[in-house]
């Protein structure tokens, strides 16, 4: 019998009374016999020898991986009995887009790795221009930088000697980025 109640095994002898009868445990995958492996009564009447098994956990553990293989983040184990099933989730991991199902569910058998595949978000340019408003030169050299996909970018105007920005161009942003895109700031040139 099983830690968990299952009856994994039955079987009956036919002994002739006064005689002694060796039993011998079996073998059961997903279980570990608790106490002896044999059990040996002397037969008066009808007997009943039960041997007992302890249910097995096995270690899963939960991987996260780019398309590529290399390892992104990995879960601690957890320990989850023979013969149950384990759900796992997805995480959401910066930078990665999930390209596999948000769960799985598995039946443990043995020692167990579940694996998400992730594909790395695309980046894109984001370039900053700082423009006189009136001549449509530039007045200082512009910055580029790359920004992934789905994320916030805003850069506030720096101070540029004998210029002085436009109020509504005092902080520029995108909420999402999702392509190349050009952000001009301009000033006025300062009276002299």
């Amino acid at each position: 019998v099983g830690s968990d109640g299952k009856t994994l095994k039955t079987s009956t002898a036919s002994v002739e009374k006064g005689k002694s009868y060796t039993a011998k445990a079996g073998s059961f995958s997903g279980y570990t016999l608790k106490g002896s492996n044999s059990q040996t009564v002397t037969v008066n009447g009808n007997k009943t020898i039960t041997f007992k098994y302890k249910l097995i956990e096995y270690a899963v553990r939960v991987k996260h991986e780019d398309i590529d293989g290399n390892l992104l983040e990995v879960d601690n184990y957890v320990f989850v009995k023979y013969g149950y099933s384990y759900t796992a989730k997805a995480k959401s991991i910066e930078d990665y887009s999930l390209a596999d199902e948000p769960t799985k569910t598995v039946t443990i058998k043995g020692v167990t790795f579940i694996t998400f595949k992730y594909t790395k978000n695309p980046e894109y340019k984001i370039t900053v221009k700082y423009i006189d408003k009136t001549s449509g030169k530039e007045i200082m050299k512009s910055t580029t930088d790359n920004i992934g996909k789905g994320k916030h970018f805003s850069v506030m105007a720096p101070q540029i000697d004998g210029y002085t920005v436009l109020p509504e161009d005092e902080v520029k942003s995108i909420n999402s980025v999702s392509k190349d895109e050009t952000l001009t700031i301009k000033y006025t040139k300062n009276a002299v």
